[in-house]
């Protein structure tokens, strides 16, 4: 009696598992619906990801050079030499291309050029992954031992992918070294000028 019981709940419960691997799972259509469903979401987000990606480049970039451009006033004071921060594309020499990075360093003999003798106080490469940091004329932004421009207040520009034209920045460096940033919402007229 008890062996016939024994068989009944062992057929049962094998009918019942074999009814479970029967039915469990996703037929091909609830496949393709999903699959259609998660594609849809993922097209509908990828531009505010990269509006995202451009912003947090605009944000990061600036606010880099910011810092730097209000250090090299300190920098000139506790060193008591002039400074240079210029473009450069390998944290060794100055270059034209600011894009790529800059650096910051004393300049004692006052040749513009980092030398031997002269330590990279700064130094900042790779920084703008969706946009380009430059600047119209200046190679370089120099300062007096008092922490002074030697020349006339200067500009940088961060110029975001042309679709987020409302993120171009420009970052003004004043003579007596302050440091301030321009936005398209204080200045609907702002542009990134062209490269020559």
């Amino acid at each position: 009696m008890n062996d016939v019981i024994l068989q009944k709940t062992i057929l049962q419960k094998t009918t019942k598992l074999r009814q479970c691997v029967l039915f469990s799972g996703f037929t091909f259509i609830e496949l393709i619906f999903t699959l259609l469903i998660l594609s849809l979401l993922a097209h509908l987000a990828y531009p505010q990801y990269v509006k995202l990606r451009v912003n947090w480049d605009v944000k990061t970039t600036t606010q880099a050079i910011q810092h730097s451009l209000t250090r090299l006033k300190a920098n000139a004071l506790s060193h008591k030499a002039e400074m240079v921060i210029c473009g450069t594309e390998d944290a060794i020499s100055c270059s034209k291309d600011w894009g790529q990075g800059f650096m910051q360093f004393p300049d004692y003999n006052r040749n513009r050029k980092r030398d031997a003798d002269e330590p990279l106080l700064e130094s900042h490469t790779g920084l703008s992954q969706e946009g380009r940091l430059f600047t119209k004329r200046k190679r370089f932004f120099r300062t007096w031992t008092s922490g002074t421009l030697a020349s006339q207040m200067g500009s940088l520009w961060y110029c975001p992918p042309a679709q987020y034209a409302d993120l171009t920045r420009r970052i003004v460096i004043s003579r007596i070294g302050r440091v301030r940033i321009e936005t398209r919402e204080q200045n609907p007229s702002l542009t990134c000028p062209t490269v020559s």
